[in-house]
This record gives C-alpha cells, structure tokens and sequence, in this order.
C-alpha cells in the first residue's frame, strides 16, 4: 500500500500516513479527472474558455490544474482573492502536489442535492429541539491545503476549548462519475482538521438514472489515521416505485452537536424513508425523473 493511499484491507476504510507524501488529491488520475498544467493567468483564462463548452455538453464537473505553486495559489486562486468568475471556481487545493480542483460546470442537480440535504438535516434534528449552525466558508490548513465544502454545520454553541474553525460536520456531492473525488474529500476533512470534523456526509447524484447513494463516513476514534464508512443508503426509481435501502440514515447526536444529547432517546437522529424519499424526488425533478407540479 503506498503511503497516503485508500487502505487495501476494506473498501470501506480510507488509510493515509502522516508524512502526507500523496497529498490528498493524488489518487484523481487523469483517467478520473481530466489533467491541465498551468502555463500563466492568460492562457488559464483562455483554456477555460475553450473548454467550458465541451465539458457542459459532457456535464463533466470537474477538472486539475497541475503545477500551481503556492505563490500562484494564494494570488490568483484563493476565494479571498479571486476576483474574476473564472479564477473563482477553485474548489480545492493540494499543498502537497501542488494541485487545484477547478468545478467547471455549476449543474442545478449539484445545488439542489445540496440545499435540499441541508433541509432534510434541520427537519431531522428539529425534533430533538436544537439545531446546527450551517457554517460557511474556505478552510485552508498547511501543510494539506484548502478546500470549500458544499455544506458544513457547526453547534450553536461549542464546548470549551473547542476551536472554532472547524465544523463538526461536512456534506460533499457530486453530479458525475467522479466518486474517486469524493473519497479525496473526506480524505482532507478528517486530515486537515485534525479530528474536529467528526463526520462527513458525501452525496453521489447518478446522472442517468434515478438514483442517489448517501453515505456517512466517521473518523476512527482509536486509530486518528483512518476513516470508516459507516452507513450507505442508496435511494433509487423503477418505474413508480421507490426503493429506499438501509434506512433510516442515522447521526450521532455527540458528531453533530459535539456534546452528548441531554435526553438519552435523542443520542441517535434519524432521517427516515420518507424523508429520504421526498429528498430524492426534490433532486430528480431537476433532473426530469420526477414530474413538476404546476401551479
């Protein structure tokens, strides 16, 4: 197993080593995510351009910028920097191999997957009378780099002594065949933040089928350098009938609010079938599997 590299003993665990040698995008090959070298701001500008065009016909989402140094990074590229819509659409770079995750195609099914979880989570939590704190933002942490989440929560009210620049919990999507990307993901939550993000959601939209796979994923509390996949939920549409598996999708009150719950029933929040299936109607409506209704 190469250092940095996903664990070869379960599909379901993420391994990486401390020395960060394969920095947290390195397993997005170029047969995953397409690869471009950064030859100055003038020929990114007219690169994007160029391509953007192809890769909306495509509804490919993504695509790396190779050997951006730090310098670059922080001047063209950094959310507090970037000016134009074009260098705005970093969303994530490596320290480490000197990589920038550029979203080329901002798709509606993307967003709505996104907000609409946002809102299954505040119904879900409602119920135990507090909720999260939606908590925006860049994150940067040398020497892994940065990132922009889709959604991120944070409790109304931290412990002591807990940082506040971090969230408790983070949500990724993606629209497209990149789920390697989404392993990468919570590869840099659970390393940069050191154990402060306690749990990370990651959405996978199908774009040509109707259906949507939710998983949770945890850091180990025994072993700080490794993360587990604790729950899949695959919703998906045959005809009319909705199939939901492995619901309800389940939280940790004590991941979310970093504090255990004051009434033991609500240790555990639930997010049940219906919730989940009414929050894959929301995004397959978008996307033309659900029928619109009018007003």
């Amino acid at each position: 197993m190469e250092n940095g590299d996903f664990g070869s003993e379960s599909p379901t665990t993420i391994v990486y080593a401390d020395d960060l040698a394969r920095g947290f995008l390195g397993n997005l090959t170029p047969s995953i995510i397409p690869h471009f070298p950064y030859q100055g701001r003038g020929q990114f500008y007219n690169d994007f351009q160029d391509k953007l065009e192809i890769f909306s016909d495509n509804n490919d989402e993504w695509v790396l910028i190779t050997g951006v140094s730090e310098e670059t990074y922080h001047h063209e590229f950094e959310p507090e920097e970037s000016k134009s819509n074009v260098f705005s659409r970093a969303r994530a770079y490596d320290q480490q191999l000197h990589l920038l995750l550029i979203r080329m195609v901002v798709s509606t099914p993307h967003e709505v997957a996104s907000v609409a979880f946002h809102d299954m989570l505040r119904d879900a939590t409602r119920p135990v009378g507090v909720m999260p704190r939606p908590f925006g933002g860049y994150r940067w942490e040398p020497p892994v780099g940065g990132k922009v989440p889709d959604q991120a929560w944070t409790p109304n009210r931290l412990p002591r002594g807990r940082p506040h620049r971090w969230p408790s919990a983070v949500l990724e999507v993606t629209y497209s065949e990149t789920r390697a990307k989404l392993r990468s993901d919570v590869r840099y939550w659970f390393r940069a933040s050191g154990g402060d993000v306690k749990v990370v959601f990651t959405v996978t939209v199908e774009q040509r089928t109707p259906q949507i796979i939710i998983e949770k994923w945890e850091q180990d509390a025994h072993y700080p350098g490794r993360s587990h996949l604790e729950q899949v939920v695959t919703v998906s549409k045959s005809g009319h009938r909705i199939r939901v598996s492995a619901a309800p999708f389940t939280i940790s009150f004590e991941s979310l609010f970093l504090v255990p719950a004051d009434n033991p029933e609500h240790n555990v929040i639930e997010i049940d079938e219906d919730a989940l299936m009414e929050y894959a109607r929301t995004v397959w409506k978008c996307q033309g599997f659900e029928p619109v209704e009018r007003v």
